[in-house]
């Protein structure tokens, strides 16, 4: 492929991605209608929009616990049953309704899998699109606000996967709240949800518990410490000698898979429950293995179903795993993502010329990361 052949494709590529870029930063940057009237758990989710809100469903748990006071909180079924709400069909899902995807034979708590996923229903679009706001979307712990949200497209990317409609009781709102349609509970300046009141005992085990997702594991203390790895829910860890309070949180240093880093407490529960000093064992413990994780599309659209330019979020892997998860052919394939300083960065598989790709390979250098956002092509 010569250069000037190579011009055309790569400038009309970008021009797009900076129209798709642009339609993200409206999307997460707090652009819900200024005019709409909400209820009470929406206008209360719209008050965290752009902030950091953690995994999914400790959002949507917080929300409604703020709100309500009912706690949605354990088996991702059960749960909700527990705490008075109503399975709606998606066809009469409204305003306030929480979407929860999920594999119907595996919805416990420490559930751990592609797919999984919570957000609550802003606004019905018609042919079973939403206008939702969740946390997570991206897998960077953010709360945003997007449209044309399909669960039922989502679903059907991932094995067993089934969309549950649930809606949550606002008997318990205040009056205060009730009558003005937004929730009296103003959330606090730390609203991470807070750690637990007792720390783990160094030498114990514990068990990751982030709601289906990986635990990022940090190579210092605090939300700024760079990913040195990421375990996966139901992994367990060695709790090492070490705590400290930054950022809501309070950071325990431990270790997982031969890799030592902190990670967020309240992400930790003992394996055996109430830990005593007396029953913590320092003999050495078997690290533990991640699930392996296949090609895939953690959320968006595969380019290959797409049609055209696809923006989605890559399951991690190889270049080789890329062109799986994306479905599409060496020769004509195209990918683009962007550095930390927000610069574009292309991958054409087909190209044998190193320059050509040389500022994607800076950023990967052979390995893709969970969770990253990409844009790509097929034709």
């Amino acid at each position: 492929m010569s250069r000037l052949r190579l011009q055309p494709r790569l400038l009309s590529a970008i021009l797009v991605l900076i129209s798709f870029a642009t339609a993200i930063l409206i999307v997460g940057g707090r652009q819900a209608d200024a005019t709409a009237t909400y209820g009470p758990l929406i206008t209360q989710a719209l008050k965290y929009d752009g902030t950091r809100g953690g995994e999914c469903y400790l959002f949507m748990q917080k929300v409604v616990k703020e709100v309500t006071g009912r706690l949605i909180n354990g088996d991702y079924r059960q749960s909700y049953l527990d705490a008075g709400a109503t399975e709606i069909a998606l066809s009469q899902a409204q305003s306030g309704d929480i979407i929860q995807l999920v594999d119907d034979k595996n919805t416990a708590a420490t559930a751990s899998y592609a797919g999984l996923h919570t957000a609550f229903i802003m606004d019905v679009l018609g042919g079973g699109k939403f206008k939702v706001i969740d946390s997570n979307y991206l897998f960077d712990g953010i709360v945003r606000v997007h449209d044309n949200y399909s669960p039922q497209d989502s679903a059907a990317r991932y094995k067993n996967i089934s969309v549950h409609i649930w809606r949550v009781p606002l008997d318990k709102v205040t009056p205060t709240a009730a009558k003005s349609g937004t929730a009296s509970a103003t959330p606090k300046a730390d609203a991470t949800p807070a750690p637990r009141d007792t720390k783990l005992i160094p030498g114990t085990m514990a068990i990751i518990a982030a709601d289906g997702d990986c635990l990022r594991i940090r190579d210092v203390a605090g939300l700024a410490g760079k990913e040195v790895a990421c375990a996966p829910t139901g992994a367990q860890v060695k709790v090492l000698d070490g705590t400290e309070n930054l950022n809501g949180y309070r950071w325990q240093l431990i270790e997982y898979n031969g890799v030592k880093g902190w990670a967020a407490d309240m992400y930790l529960q003992p394996v055996s429950g109430i830990v005593t000093a007396a029953s913590v064992d320092t003999s050495p413990q078997p690290a533990a293995t991640p699930e392996p994780v296949l090609p895939a599309i953690l959320s968006g659209e595969a380019p290959a179903d797409s049609g055209g330019y696809s923006l989605f979020v890559f399951g991690g892997g190889t270049y080789e795993d890329l062109l799986a998860a994306a479905g599409c052919p060496k020769d004509t394939a195209s990918f683009w993502a962007t550095s930390g300083d927000g610069q574009f960065s292309w991958y054409i598989p087909a190209v044998t010329v190193a320059a050509v790709n040389a500022a994607w390979d800076g950023i990967f250098d052979g390995t893709i990361p969970i969770g990253t956002p990409l844009m790509g092509r097929c034709g």
